[in-house]
């Protein structure tokens, strides 16, 4: 079950797209270290598994392979979905470097299947 608000009003409010990439990643909350692969990637947040136990709402560092290293924040947990989800906390001109390098990251994917 989510910890927070239903699918739907999410749905409503998402504003960037999320992308099926699937890389090898770590964070550190506190004393806590968790590994694992992400499931998508945004240019606002991350969806991480298997699922931890994070702190909603909780400061976390985000450690993507290839991708770079994130601040942020846990908010959401899904024990059903088995992940869980960081929201990035950064400034406007970090989030387009970052949508433009997710972009380049998934167009060189979809070259490698086809």
């Amino acid at each position: 079950m989510l910890s927070n608000n239903d699918n739907s009003s999410q749905n409503e409010r998402r504003r960037h797209t999320r992308h099926p990439i699937s890389k090898p990643v770590r964070t550190r909350a506190k004393t806590r270290e968790h590994t694992g692969k992400t499931k998508d990637i945004s240019g606002s947040g991350v969806a991480i598994e298997p699922n931890a136990e994070m702190d909603h709402d909780g400061q976390v560092k985000v450690e993507i392979e290839d991708v770079g290293t994130f601040s942020g924040r846990v908010s959401r947990s899904s024990e059903e979905d088995d992940l869980y989800a960081v929201t990035f906390d950064f400034d406007k001109d970090e989030q387009k470097r970052l949508i433009a390098d997710l972009t380049e990251i998934h167009n060189g994917i979809i070259r490698e299947e086809n």
